[in-house]
C-alpha cells in the first residue's frame, strides 16, 4: 500500500516536475521594447494611422484617462485617426523597465507630448503589456495617465 502511494506521488511529481520548471524568471527586453517604441513614434511623427495601428495585436486595449477603452484595431484606428487628424504629434517614450516571461512583457514607462515648437504640452506615465505574435512585439494592453493636473479639479 505503501509503495502504491509513493509510486503515485512520484509519477505526480514527475508530470508537474515539466510545468513548474517552465515557469520562467523574467528576462530584461527593454532594448528590444526600446526599439520598438523608437519605430512607434516614428510612425506617430509620420502621421500614418495604419502604421501606427499595425504595433498593436488583433484583440489590443487601449485605456486612455477620461476616456473610454478602446478595443481591437478598427476602434484604436478611430482613435489614433482622431488624434493625428489635427496633424502628427511629438510623443516621446522613456522606458523605465521591461520585463518579458516567454512571449508576454511588462513595460513601464513614462511620456512627453511635445508641441512643434518642442515645448512639453503633456507628460505621464504608461504600462504596457506586450505580445510577441510572429516573432514582433505587439503592444497588447495600453493605459496610460497624464501627470498634468486637470484644470476641471
Amino acid at each position: 500500500m505503501k509503495r502504491s502511494i509513493l509510486l503515485g506521488i512520484s509519477g505526480i511529481f514527475l508530470l508537474i516536475l515539466p510545468l513548474v520548471s517552465y515557469a520562467q524568471d523574467p528576462v530584461d527586453v527593454s532594448d528590444e521594447i526600446m526599439a520598438v517604441n523608437d519605430s512607434f513614434m516614428e510612425a506617430i511623427r509620420s502621421g500614418d494611422v495604419k502604421a501606427v495601428v499595425g504595433f498593436y495585436t488583433e484583440q489590443a486595449r487601449i485605456m486612455p484617462p477620461n476616456a473610454p477603452v478602446f478595443e481591437g484595431r478598427e476602434n484604436i484606428t478611430n482613435m489614433w485617426g482622431a488624434m493625428l487628424e489635427a496633424g502628427p504629434m511629438n510623443l516621446q517614450f522613456e522606458t523605465i523597465s521591461a520585463e518579458g516571461f516567454g512571449t508576454t512583457a511588462v513595460e513601464e514607462g513614462a511620456y512627453k507630448v511635445l508641441s512643434p515648437d518642442g515645448q512639453a504640452v503633456d507628460h505621464g506615465k504608461y504600462i504596457v503589456i506586450w505580445k510577441k505574435v510572429n516573432g514582433k512585439w505587439l503592444l497588447h494592453q495600453d493605459i496610460f495617465n497624464s501627470s498634468v493636473a486637470s484644470s476641471g479639479m
